[in-house]
């Protein structure tokens, strides 16, 4: 039993050796040199793309490797190559929980990238990128914090990458770019202490115990880019770090130096030496806990734009203190304007400016801050204005809390002026700027609060606001606010001198403008601003004041914003005013100056409310006096919202209450445009005569009512007794012209279609195929008792009035009568009557006699879509017995007018009417003493003569206009045209008993009617 355990412990034992020695034998084949190079090709091969060599030069499975000579190339270009690699290590430390690299050194490395045909070079060496995956659904498990190694370990780490270099070259379908990056060295080693787990968070920086880093620490890069510019040259930026805490309290220092003085900017034909420089070196002092800014330095071309030095105190506290001081600065615009320059932007910036002294220390919810800011001689040109600030000076001394915004924890939020300054001192403030100069102060102080002034003189608008506005500004501005810095107290004035605005080609003359405010801005909870003085004034260059503005309101900035205003006056000179407009805006209101030199004035109060579903409202007066307006008053109450306008109330009175308008209803707003549902009603009336203008008085009723929806407009139109008194040429000196319009009585329903897509054409048929004649009463709708003048038309006065329609003698019929109806968009007169008298000798009690009649008969007005080129006119008059000549100038012969005619008259095309429109008018009874007047008119002055010499009578006249041109015949009752017919020929044709012109311009008639008239002749008195 003994001798056979004895056997087989012996035989155990030769099997172990026997392993060992078979591992020994096959880890020294595998890993010898050939063997194992052959081994890292075979793998390469299997997952990378190219040609890949390289010479193992060591190789351990327990302590590492060392491979030379390293390639992999491409069909045509090397992607990847370096002399050396080294990877040491020592595989049994894991055994002790000591995982890392001993050393891995990469020399001269070298990666090329390429595109081609649209195709990388990486591409053949990794393989096309594949396709995205999809990605994963989300989960609501929280992201780690840390990794956990469920076991003790150090980690460690040596790695050089040494004088790499790399190169990017794009020549691809128009794209060209090369860049050459060489020399680049970067070191990193660190040791970590003993740990079970690693934070994925800025606390990872905690785990080393050592860590060293540095990029190019011993020589320069060289750089060297091609494409939409070049650069080249070399740059030195050694950058180092270092953290030690094996020694019981960490240590830290890093240190960064850029120098571009070798580098070369080239572009379109300019070049540029950027010559910057930035240096900082800092340090960790564990004992004072310090974290030191031995220096800082940015410069450029040589000048120290910020040199400063610092530190923060207690920086691992809760309450981190901190130091800095500028020792210098310096900075020359000059140097920004060469790289702008360079960079195609040429601005011409110059001048100088320091940030000298500047110092800052404290804890960081007190931190000092003390600074004296200065520039001179600072210009800059843009947009073809060179903007020039000779001087600026700014000194501050402030006391602010900057710890809230760093991410440390207890921090006590407290009142600061506007978050962020316990104390601010801005002892001077002085800008001078082109030819203006601004100055100013602030102090926010405890148990003062909030006090700043700014002053500002002769600063010009134009560089800003011209062409559209110009002026020279001056004003202050005055801020204040209690400790709690939660209410701001505003006070401005501001002055504007020969202020002068464009509109189109037209400037306006100078005004002088004044602007006054007051408000409080509220930074509670709710943001508000109160107004209680806006005021704003405009003087023209004589000192006359022609507008005068004064508000006040309120603002609620939350999410539904409120805005209350209160108008207390706004009063408009525009007798005055119009002087200073510009001079189109003088010509388009000329016509309307009469009405206006009485001016304008407003008062009132508007609020609104802007929300999803927003309201305005409205409570205004204004007074024209210029039309005898001094209460029109305006209500209203308007909702506002996405889907619609609701219209609550819209009411507007004057005249003491005499004129009323109201509207409600709804504006839906829809994909097709704006869908309409309102009601509107107009109420005139006065039992007296009212004067609401110093042209015009009424007296009487007038109703309107209108129905407003989406495709169509149905309302009524009612006058009752409606008197008017017309007052014209008031300024000319004599007495003015006075019209009387007596008792005007209508009733008219409307129905106009506002969704008309084919508007009717009338002038083609007759009108009465149109409306339905059945639907007309018998009697009139419109009745108008007379229309009676102090002058007669030539604007002659007249003691006893001359009467244009109807008479004041009881029993007569009215002066207008009609029949009439707004249907199918079209205003249509199926008959009208309009009677003329005139005046006679006063031997009885008839003063007035009939004077001729005007009849007509489907005289109608097509609205059409509205659109001019759609409307029409036409219609059918006969005049009886009317005599015209009080109509007409006086003549150079004498004449009574009076005519019997008819006249045809249509056109359409309101845009071009003139050549659109046919007329023919039939003259059947002509007096002869206007025979003469009227031919002359038609025909040549030699033939008109000639004509009415040798002719008995004229008995008839046609005239007929037909695109722009007159066509006339004569009727005649002749003595003997024989003997000069071939003489007329040329431009007459005589037929019968007619003479023929066949055609004139309507121009050159009207201008043969205009010199046929005689200017300044006076009539005395009325012929019986």
């Amino acid at each position: 039993m003994l001798e056979s355990e004895k056997t087989k412990s012996h035989r155990g034992r030769k099997i172990f050796l026997a392993v060992i020695l078979a591992f020994v034998v096959g880890y020294n084949i595998v890993f010898s040199a050939p063997v194992f190079e052959g081994i890292i090709k075979g793998v390469l091969v299997k997952f990378l793309g190219g040609q890949i060599s390289l010479k193992v030069e060591r190789s351990s499975l327990f302590r590492g490797f060392e491979f030379k000579d390293i390639s992999i190339k491409t069909a045509d270009s090397v992607f990847f190559r370096a002399d050396h690699l080294t990877v040491s290590y020592f595989l049994p430390s894991i055994l002790i929980g000591h995982i890392g690299v001993r050393d891995l050194s990469l020399v001269r490395p070298e990666i090329h990238l390429k595109k081609r045909n649209g195709k990388w070079n990486f591409q053949e060496i990794f393989g096309a990128s594949a396709s995205e995956p999809e990605p994963e659904k989300p989960t609501d498990s929280r992201p780690l914090d840390r990794i956990f190694t469920f076991v003790w370990i150090k980690l460690y780490a040596k790695t050089v990458i040494q004088d790499a270099h790399f190169t990017l070259d794009i020549d691809d379908a128009g794209e060209k770019e090369f860049m050459d990056l060489d020399h680049l060295s970067i070191h990193l080693a660190f040791v970590t202490r003993t740990l079970q787990e690693i934070p994925l968070s800025l606390d990872v920086i905690n785990i080393f115990d050592t860590l060293i880093v540095g990029i190019a620490p011993n020589q320069p890069v060289s750089f060297r880019y091609k494409g939409s510019g070049d650069v080249e040259g070399k740059v030195s930026l050694p950058f180092f770090l270092y953290r030690e805490a094996t020694r019981g309290a960490p240590e830290f220092t890093s240190r960064f130096h850029l120098q571009t003085n070798d580098l070369v900017m080239r572009d379109r034909g300019r070049s540029l030496v950027p010559q910057a420089r930035i240096y900082y070196n800092m340090s960790y002092d564990a004992p004072t806990d310090r974290l030191r800014l031995h220096r800082l330095l940015v410069e450029a071309s040589g000048d120290p734009w910020l040199d400063l030095s610092g530190g923060i105190d207690h920086i691992t506290s809760k309450m981190p203190s901190a130091q800095v001081e500028v020792l210098q600065s310096r900075i020359e615009l000059g140097s920004i304007d060469r790289i702008l320059l360079f960079l195609g932007t040429n601005v011409d910036l110059r001048g100088s400016a320091s940030l000298y002294p500047l110092k800052i220390n404290g804890p960081l919810n007190r931190l000092n801050l003390t600074t004296k800011v200065a520039g001179q001689g600072l210009s800059l040109k843009a947009g073809g204005i060179r903007h020039q600030v000779s001087l600026f000076r700014l000194d501050l001394d402030a006391v602010l809390d900057i710890h809230r915004f760093f991410p440390l924890p207890e921090k006590k939020e407290r009142d600061l002026a506007f978050g962020l300054f316990e104390k601010l001192v801005v002892s001077e403030l002085l800008v001078n700027y082109n030819e203006s100069t601004l100055r100013g102060d602030a102090r926010i102080l405890p148990g003062e609060g909030v006090l700043a002034n700014l002053v500002l003189s002769g600063f010009r608008l134009t560089p800003f606001s011209a062409p559209a506005f110009d002026g020279v500004a001056s004003g202050q501005v005055h801020l204040q606010s209690p400790e709690s810095f939660k209410d701001l107290n505003v006070k401005t004035e501001l002055h504007i001198s020969q202020a002068r605005y464009r509109m189109g080609d037209s400037r306006s003359n100078p005004l002088e403008l004044g602007l006054v405010a007051e408000g409080l801005v509220g930074l509670h909870e709710v943001t508000t601003v109160g107004l209680p003085r806006l005021q704003f004034s405009a003087y023209n260059p004589q000192g006359v004041n022609v507008i005068q503005l004064k508000t006040a309101g309120d603002m609620t900035l939350a999410e539904a914003q409120r805005f209350d205003f209160k108008l207390q006056d706004l009063r408009v000179n525009y007798a005055e005013l119009h002087a200073t407009l510009p001079g189109s805006l003088r010509y388009t209101l000329a016509p309307y100056r009469s009405y206006l030199d009485g001016g304008i004035s407003l008062n009132g109060a508007v609020g609104y409310t802007a929300a999803a579903a927003s309201s305005l409202n409205t409570d205004l007066t204004v007074a024209m006096p210029g039309i005898h307006v001094n209460d029109l008053r305006i209500v209203s109450g308007v909702g506002l919202s996405k889907e619609r306008t609701s219209l609550d109330t819209v009411k507007i009175s004057a005249l003491k209450g005499a004129l009323q308008i109201l509207v409600k209803g709804v504006l839906n707003n829809t994909k097709t445009g704006v869908v309409p549902d309102l009601t509107a009603t107009l109420d005139l009336a006065s039992k007296t005569l009212f004067g609401i203008h110093k042209n015009l008085a009424i007296q009487g009723g007038l109703h309107m009512d209108f129905k407003i929806q989406k495709e169509a407009v149905r309302g009524n139109v009612d006058a009752k007794d409606l008197s008017l008194e017309i007052y014209t040429d008031c300024d000319s000196g004599s007495a003015c012209k006075k019209f009387r319009v007596e008792k005007m009585n209508l009733t008219l329903p409307v129905f106009h279609d506002l969704s008309l897509r084919s508007p009717a054409v009338l002038t083609d048929s007759p009108v009465g195929q149109t409306f339905d004649a059945s639907a007309f009463r018998g009697q009139p709708n419109l009745t108008l008792q007379f229309i009676a003048s102090s002058h007669n038309p030539r604007g002659e006065l007249l003691k006893e009035g001359y009467f244009y329609s109807g008479t004041l003698m009881p029993g007569r019929d009215p002066g207008v009568a009609a029949l009439l109806e707004y249907r199918k968009n079209v205003l249509y007169f199926k008959w009208l009557k309009y009677s003329l008298f005139r005046p006679k000798a006063r031997t009885g009690n008839d003063l007035w006699v009939p004077d001729g009649d005007i009849t007509g008969r489907d005289v109608f007005f097509n609205l059409a879509d509205l659109a001019p080129r759609n409307m029409e006119f036409g219609g059918k008059l006969e005049l009886q017995n009317l005599d015209l000549e009080p109509y007409l100038p006086a003549s150079r012969s004498n004449y009574d007018g009076v005519i019997s005619a008819s006249l045809a008259f249509k056109g359409r095309d309101l845009g071009n009417a003139l050549y659109n429109s046919d007329v023919r008018l039939s003259v059947y009874r002509l007096s002869r003493e206007f025979s003469g007047f009227a031919t002359r008119i038609i025909m040549p002055n030699q033939i008109a003569g000639f004509i009415v010499k040798s002719a008995l009578e004229i008995p008839s006249i046609t005239l007929e206009l037909q695109n722009g041109l007159v066509y006339s015949t004569i009727g005649i009752a002749r003595k003997d045209i024989r003997s000069f017919s071939s003489f007329l020929s040329f431009a007459i044709k005589p037929t019968g008993e007619e003479i023929r012109q066949e055609r004139i311009p309507l121009a050159q008639f009207l201008e043969r009617a205009k010199s046929e008239a005689e200017v300044g002749v006076k009539v005395e008195e009325p012929r019986p």
